[in-house]
């Protein structure tokens, strides 16, 4: 072979070695990077991407422990759970989604403008968990008893414990008057894409503009310290005792002041 040919071979080795590596980089960058999404709030409950974000909920809540347990660990139970949730925020709050580039939701986020609250009126709690806790009771009256004994209770106290003052001596009116976050997610295959940093943004950004406060609860480690990356400080931990049968968990109220 002659000297030519085999220049030729190494300098085509050479660029297709560096083609690839350039691919390659571009491909790690894409799967680990920041994702385009497009944010969109849904204003209509015959909107058909409620389904879909209710199954987004579904996918990464499916291993949560104190979701589990709020369905008393009956699967059949978990997507009536999560519709009632994302139906209640189209009628009180605010239910934003994350489409992807062909427009699949990904990722949802339900927050609670100033002057509103989750389940805070019948006509949230008809679109969902009158029919949720109906069943719940019939088939798991221990799980029902603990929603309605320990854990809306505790929801309560910890209120009170956090955000009271004289002229508001239950803390439920610091959390009608800024924003507060019921409900987030992402699918578990897109979670550290950014997606939920846009998510969240969408609230941030508005409560920033009236000078007012971001509130929001997590039961992990792992998201307290996501959070706190994000500017939110921990305002303290209180324990819940679980549903006959199922552990109990600590759950942490955060803050992002204005």
């Amino acid at each position: 072979m002659s000297t030519s040919v085999v220049d030729a071979l190494r300098k085509l080795k050479l660029a297709l070695t560096n083609w690839f590596s350039q691919a390659w980089r571009s491909f790690q960058k894409r799967m680990t990077g920041p994702m385009p999404v497009v944010l969109q709030p849904i204003r209509d409950l015959s909107d058909p991407r409620l389904d879909e974000a209710v199954q987004v909920l579904v996918a990464a809540f499916k291993e949560n422990e104190v979701a589990r347990a709020m369905i008393g660990g009956r699967e059949r139970l978990r997507t009536m759970m999560h519709t009632a949730v994302v139906r209640a925020t189209v009628v009180g709050g605010q239910l934003w989604i994350a489409l992807d580039e062909s427009d699949r939701v990904v990722g949802t986020a339900s927050w609670y403008p100033p002057g509103s609250d989750f389940l805070d009126d019948d006509a949230q709690f008809n679109e969902g968990f009158a029919q949720f806790f109906a069943e719940l009771q019939k088939v798991d009256p221990a799980v029902y008893d603990w929603w309605f004994t320990g854990l809306l209770p505790k929801y309560r106290e910890s209120s009170k414990k956090y955000f009271s003052t004289p002229e508001d001596p239950e803390g439920g009116k610091f959390r009608k008057d800024n924003w507060n976050l019921v409900s987030f997610s992402v699918i578990p295959d897109l979670q550290r894409r950014g997606i939920g940093r846009q998510l969240l943004k969408v609230g941030e950004d508005k409560a920033k503009e009236q000078h007012k406060s971001c509130c929001l609860e997590t039961s992990t480690d792992e998201n307290l310290k996501m959070y706190e990356r994000l500017g939110y400080r921990l305002l303290g931990m209180e324990h819940v005792d679980g549903p006959p049968g199922h552990p109990g968990y600590d759950q942490r109220i955060l803050i992002k002041d204005p």
